[in-house]
Order: structure tokens, then C-alpha cells, then sequence
């Protein structure tokens, strides 16, 4: 009797690590900053949220970064540099700054859910993000980037104040129904995290979203070599030592 029972215990042993534990898909959140609608120039701290499973990216409200779905993007399509307008943003197009943006356009959705994962899952960390994203800010930008005014231009791209004016593009491009944000990322890290999420986004019937063109990997390796030779340059320069 006692034989007989012992292989009913191993079995119902057995049998209970075999059973499905539910996962739940946490979407990415990410410290960026994000350029004015009606500002070029003008950057603000957000978080970023990227969720590949529901295809959409949102952004925390300006100044009020509890607010983690204040605006959200069903996503269409990114633009790298150097495929989006040169002239979309203030700072000079060949600098690494540039480089490290993406433009994304998608048609404006509402994630008001208040069960939402996201919303529970990243509150607790607004802080951190934040804190680390506003002291990369000081360094990424400089304060004429930052100062509302008329756009600059190098030497080759002068114009009078009237065609500059005139040749300035707006934020919401494609069609009237997309909008297209500028998104800034403060370190290569996240950008290429960003991008590699991005690469992964899915449709409803689960196959795989192309958001980017044929180039997305040569033009991420072109960014990366741009971040690592600023930073070979910058630990070359010489250093004062104490006497």
C-alpha cells in the first residue's frame, strides 16, 4: 500500500512545474527628449514609452512626467538619420546630435487604459529616468539650441530671414491624419536600443512591421562609429595633471 502511493505523490510532483505561468509583455521606457511641435529647437524631457507588441510609442506629458501616456503614436514609419529633413531640426545635420535622433510618424492614438502595465510598471522609475536623462540634456545640447529664434545654418545653407522662414518644415508631415515626432536620444546606448525595439514592432495578425527602409542596419553602424569616434577624440585630448 504504501509502495503504491509514492508513484501518485512523484507524479503529482512532477506534473505542477509542467503548468503555464501567465507572462505579461512590459513595454520599454526610455528618458529622450522630444522637440517642440511648433518649436524647432525647442526640447523638452520625456519619458518614452515603445511597446513592439501594440505597435505604438507614447510620451509623457511636458513638465508632468507621472503622465506616462500623454500622447501616443500608432507607428507607420522611422526615419534615421541621414534620410529625414535636414532642415526638421536646428542643430547642424552632420553633428553627432543629429545623428542620434529619429523621426517617427504614426497616426495619434488614445491609451487611456488606467490598468495599463506601463503606467504602473514605469511610475516608479520616472525618477531615475529623469535625473539621469536632464544631466545628459545640459551636456547634449547647447544653450543656442535651446534659445527660440531664427533657425542657423552653416555656409553653405544661408539664406535670407524670408526663404529661411519659408523653407522651415512642419512637424506634422506625411498626410494630415500622421503626425511625426522628433525624438532625441542623450546616449548611443538607447538609440540603438530604440532602433533594435523598433525593428521588432508587429502588426495585428503578428507579423513583423517594416517601419524602417532597406539601410537601417549600414545607417545604425554609420551612428554608432560617429559616437565612438567622439569618444576616441575626446579621450585623446591631453589632460592637467597636479604638479
Amino acid at each position: 500500500m504504501e509502495t503504491e502511493s509514492s508513484p501518485s505523490n512523484t507524479t503529482s510532483a512532477y506534473t505542477t512545474p509542467t503548468q503555464p505561468t501567465p507572462t505579461h509583455h512590459m513595454p520599454t521606457q526610455i528618458a529622450v527628449l522630444k522637440q517642440g511641435t511648433y518649436e524647432r529647437g525647442r526640447w523638452s524631457t520625456r519619458v518614452l514609452t515603445l511597446d513592439s507588441e501594440a505597435g505604438t510609442v507614447a510620451v509623457s506629458q511636458k513638465n508632468n512626467p507621472q503622465h506616462i501616456l500623454h500622447r501616443a503614436l500608432n507607428v507607420q514609419s522611422v526615419q534615421m538619420w541621414p534620410h529625414y529633413n535636414r532642415y526638421a531640426i536646428e542643430n547642424h545635420f552632420n553633428s553627432l546630435k543629429a545623428k542620434m535622433v529619429l523621426c517617427i510618424t504614426g497616426k495619434e492614438v488614445s491609451l487611456t487604459d488606467p490598468n495599463a502595465s506601463v503606467g504602473n510598471y514605469v511610475r516608479n522609475k520616472v525618477g531615475i529616468l529623469l535625473s539621469a536623462s536632464i544631466a545628459a540634456e545640459t551636456n547634449f545640447w547647447t544653450a543656442a539650441s535651446l534659445k527660440q529664434g531664427s533657425p542657423k545654418y552653416s555656409s553653405g545653407q544661408k539664406n535670407s530671414s524670408t526663404s529661411s522662414a519659408k523653407s522651415a518644415p512642419k512637424p506634422i508631415s506625411v498626410d494630415t491624419s500622421t503626425t511625426t515626432w522628433f525624438i532625441s536620444f542623450t546616449s548611443i546606448e538607447s538609440y540603438e536600443m530604440a532602433v533594435m525595439i523598433l525593428m521588432h514592432y508587429k502588426n495585428k495578425d503578428g507579423s513583423r512591421r517594416k517601419l524602417f527602409s532597406n539601410n537601417v542596419v549600414a545607417d545604425l553602424a554609420r551612428v554608432k562609429r560617429a559616437s565612438a569616434t567622439k569618444g576616441e577624440r575626446l579621450n585623446s585630448e591631453p589632460t592637467i595633471e597636479a604638479i
